[in-house]
Order: structure tokens, then sequence, then C-alpha cells
């Protein structure tokens, strides 16, 4: 049992905190974790002899307009230092003022000793998303829906006994790379109004009465606990009221398959309808932000930094125009 000022060493394989009696009447609590990040202790650039190829195309879509451009890299032996990082680091390339970064690697031909490394270079449209500068972070919300109310399930621990999340939950399409079961990843499908205006805040910022369409992927966990997990969603929406339930949500088993070993995964999937203040969600958002630990490491990449967004945008529209 720990006290007041009490500290305690906890293995760095445990990602979902610590659990805490308090001396006062047993209830339980979590405690922050401080982590003590290490240096970036991979090469800052990486020399390979090989060829360089790239492909480029105009996309005309509904949204904007961009420049498509598709890298090939034919190395003339395995580049090692890709096999070694994990998903907290990344590679990212610049070629003619063109940022890229490859994901996959094909068309393997070892007696030649040749190995494509493909990817697809940065798009216009998602420029915000790569910053150069410590001084370009901007740590403001982003999403506008319910998805911080379910990303704060993994921290929620009920003062009574029941059931948590005992697992992570992640944003769809930002799973971390090969995660093994179990997690969960939220995918928000739909969102709409359920009242004809919004509140109005005392400095005009607004937030509506809104119902999501949420559908939440679940891997590697059996059918109790997949009932538990829905029994923690059902206890955390009455003790603290973010959310309300617009359905009954049922399980459903998912089937996703692996031909090469005939076995389809433990995959289950639990499909919400939920109400929500817009304001209540990005106060619990604010929650994340304060909370989280940034830290930037800067290093000599021997190359010149890449233009600001406006510049690459502007430069972008002379050359369409031209």
């Amino acid at each position: 049992m720990l006290q007041p000022g009490d500290s305690v060493e906890i293995p760095d394989t445990n990602p979902n905190g610590a659990w805490v009696n308090s001396p006062s009447d047993n209830h339980k609590f979590t405690c922050v974790v401080y982590i003590s990040l290490p240096s970036v202790t991979l090469s800052t650039s990486v020399d390979v002899m090989g060829s360089f190829h790239y492909a480029s195309e105009s996309l005309q879509r509904e949204d904007a307009t961009v420049d498509a451009n598709e890298i090939i890299f034919t190395s003339l032996s395995e580049i090692q230092v890709f096999n070694i990082i994990g998903p907290n680091n990344l590679y990212i390339g610049i070629y003619g003022g063109v940022r890229f970064a490859f994901s996959s690697r094909g068309r393997l031909y070892e007696q030649a000793d040749l190995y494509h490394y493909r990817g697809t270079a940065l798009k216009t449209t998602k420029l915000t998303q790569i910053i150069d500068d410590p001084s370009q972070f901007n740590p403001t919300l982003i999403v506008s829906n319910s998805l911080p109310i379910w990303l704060s399930l993994s921290s929620y621990v009920p003062p009574y006994p029941t059931f948590n999340c005992p697992f992570p939950l992640y944003p769809s399409y930002l799973v971390d790379d090969n995660l093994p079961p179990p997690f969960g990843a939220v995918h928000i499908e739909k969102t709409e109004t359920l009242a004809m205006t919004p509140y109005m805040g005392p400095k005009s910022e607004t937030a509506y009465l809104c119902r999501d369409k949420v559908r939440v992927h679940l891997y590697g966990l059996d059918a109790e606990d997949v009932s538990d997990f829905l029994l923690c969603v059902e206890n955390y929406s009455r003790d603290w009221m973010t959310l309300g339930f617009a359905n009954s949500p049922a399980i459903y088993d998912e089937k996703t398959t692996q031909t090469e070993m005939k076995i389809i995964a433990q995959h289950k999937t639990i499909e919400f309808d939920v109400n929500y203040l817009q304001n209540v969600a990005r106060d619990i958002a604010r929650q994340f932000i304060l909370h989280a630990r940034v830290q930037f490491y800067e290093a000599n990449f021997g190359i010149e930094p890449a233009p600001s967004l406006h510049k690459e945008a502007s430069n972008a529209a002379e050359q369409r125009a031209s």
C-alpha cells in the first residue's frame, strides 16, 4: 500500500498505468506514470547505393486537386535500418523538394541483390501533419466528434467492483504498426445534430447535441472479454453521463481471414449510436492535450529544411498555371 508521496517502479511493458490502493476506504484509482524517454539512437541519415524513380500524376477530386508522386527506390543492398525502426520512428526522404516515405518492399530479385522500396510522396493536403520545426507544433483541438470520450475509456476506473477497459483503444487508421492483440480501434462512421440551434458559450463558442454512429473493432478478445468491455462502456455512460445510448449494441463476429494459415482472427465489432454534447468532448480532449508529454529532438540531417506550407502551395499553383 502506497502512502502519499511514495513511488513505485512500473515495468515499461505495462501500457495501462498501475493500480494503487488508497489508505482511506480501499477505493482504487489510477496514478500518473512518467516515463523517461531515451534519446534517439537511430541514424539521422542513411547512405545506400541504388537508383531513384518517381512518377507524377495530377488528381482532380471533389475536395482538392493534388499531385501524386509515386516513389520507387531500387537498392543494391537491403536497408537494414528500415527493419529495426519502431512505430515511433519514421524516415522521411527529400528529393527535388518532394518529401516521401516508403510503405512497402516488393519485387525482390535475390540473385541480383536488388531491393525495391515503394512509397508515395507527401500530398499537399497533408502538409500540416509533418512539422520541420518545434515552433510549428500547435497543441490544439482537431477532432469534432465523440472520439476523445471513447479514448478516455482506457483510463476509466469505476469506484465500485466491476470491469474496466484492460486494453488500449486507438483512433481508426492510427493504430500502431503490427500491434499484437488485445487492442481496439474506434471508428466514427457518421455524425448528425439533434438540435436545430447550438448552445452558445460566453466566448461565442458553439456546441451541438450530436449523435455519432460508432464502430469499435476489438482484436484478441474472447466472448466473455468483449461482454465485459460492453458492460464497461455502459457503466462509463451511467457514471460520467458523457455518452448516452441511442440503440442496444450487439456484439458481432467478423471473419478476418489469412488464407496462408487457414485461420480467422479473433475480431469482433460493436456498433453504437451515442448522443453527446460537443463541448463535453472538447473538454475531455483538452485534458488529453494538457497531460500529453511531447519531446522534440533536434538533429542535423545534412539537408535544407523543407519549404513552408504556403510556399509549397504557391509553387504548385504557379506550376499548374504555367
